[in-house]
């Protein structure tokens, strides 16, 4: 599915282009006692008006319950995270002979080709991911700080 790209200024008057995934359900009951702190209601408004289609919250599934107690299944934390792409650098370090067990340990996580992916960097890795990801380096010979080849701010969609 297509993207939408927004360009918003952000206080320093830069330009800051936000991404919604096609597939991500938004979300447009603004009633909510957290609409303002769900991602997907911020992403309900950074949709273009001539956009005649949106994947969307069921507004059945959410009670007026949820609305008011803030309580919704649904709800997403509008929380940029630091994420990490890569971690050829780091691999580098550890011993020859750990690399094995190494790789073996982090391909029975994430998948033979995710790994392969989450180490070149075309996979980003989220907060939760690069604990885990350091763990396993560490414990395999790797220098700390357990540095990643890159760093990017976002939301997280997949939520």
């Amino acid at each position: 599915m297509n993207n939408i790209v927004v360009m918003n200024s952000d206080q320093e008057n830069t330009k800051q282009s936000i991404s919604v995934p096609g597939n991500f359900a938004v979300c447009n009951l603004a009633d909510c006692v957290k609409s303002s702190s769900c991602l997907r209601h911020v992403a309900a408004g950074l949709i273009p008006p001539r956009q005649m289609c949106i994947v969307s919250v069921n507004p059945n599934f959410v009670t007026h319950e949820n609305l008011v107690s803030g309580t919704c299944a649904a709800y997403v934390n509008a929380q940029r995270v630091t994420l990490a792409r890569g971690f050829q650098q780091a691999l580098k370090t550890v011993p020859l002979g750990n690399k094995k067990a190494l790789e073996a340990q982090l391909r029975n996580r994430f998948c033979q080709a995710v790994y392969y992916r989450v180490r070149k960097g075309t996979r980003a890795l989220t907060p939760e991911e690069q604990q885990f990801v350091e763990q396993v380096l560490v414990a395999n010979g790797a220098h700390r700080p357990v540095i990643f080849d890159a760093y990017e701010e976002d939301y997280l969609w997949d939520r």
